[in-house]
C-alpha cells in the first residue's frame, strides 16, 4: 500500500509540472504560501468533496464545502515552512506554480486552483 501511494504522489507531482506553464516558476515553502494569501483555492478530489478556502492575510479562512454547501471559518498559521489549518492535525506541503498548485498532509497530495481575490461568494452562487 505504501508503494502505491508514493506512486500515486510522485505521477502527481509529474503531472503538475508537466501541466504547469514553461514559464511559471514552481514555488514551495513559504514562498507557495505566499502566493495563495489573499486568494481562493479550490481543492477538489476531498473525500469530503470539493473545498473552497479563501485564505486571508490576516491568517483567518472563509470557507464553503460544495457538497454541503456548508460556510465556514478557520484560521491558517505558516509552521516550518508548511500550511496549517488549525482544525487539522496535520499541516501542508505546498507548491505553486502559476495557477495550480498542490497540498500534500501527509497521506495524499491533493490539486488546486488559485482563483484572485475572495471568490467563495461567487462559488455559493454557483450551486
Amino acid at each position: 500500500m505504501r508503494i502505491l501511494k508514493a506512486f500515486v504522489g510522485i505521477a502527481t507531482l509529474f503531472v503538475f509540472v508537466a501541466a504547469a506553464n514553461a514559464e511559471d516558476e514552481t514555488l514551495g515553502g513559504a514562498d507557495a504560501i505566499k502566493a495563495i494569501v489573499g486568494n481562493t483555492i479550490i481543492i477538489a478530489g476531498l473525500p469530503t468533496g470539493t473545498i473552497v478556502l479563501f485564505v486571508g492575510a490576516d491568517h483567518t479562512i472563509d470557507g464553503f464545502k460544495v457538497r454541503d454547501k456548508d460556510r465556514h471559518s478557520d484560521t491558517w498559521s505558516e509552521k516550518d515552512k508548511k500550511f496549517c489549518l488549525k482544525e487539522e492535525p496535520k499541516c501542508a506541503d505546498v507548491l505553486v506554480t502559476g495557477t495550480i498548485g498542490i497540498m500534500n498532509w501527509g497521506d495524499q497530495p491533493y490539486q488546486f486552483s488559485i482563483d484572485q481575490g475572495n471568490t467563495v461568494d461567487a462559488h455559493m452562487a454557483d450551486q
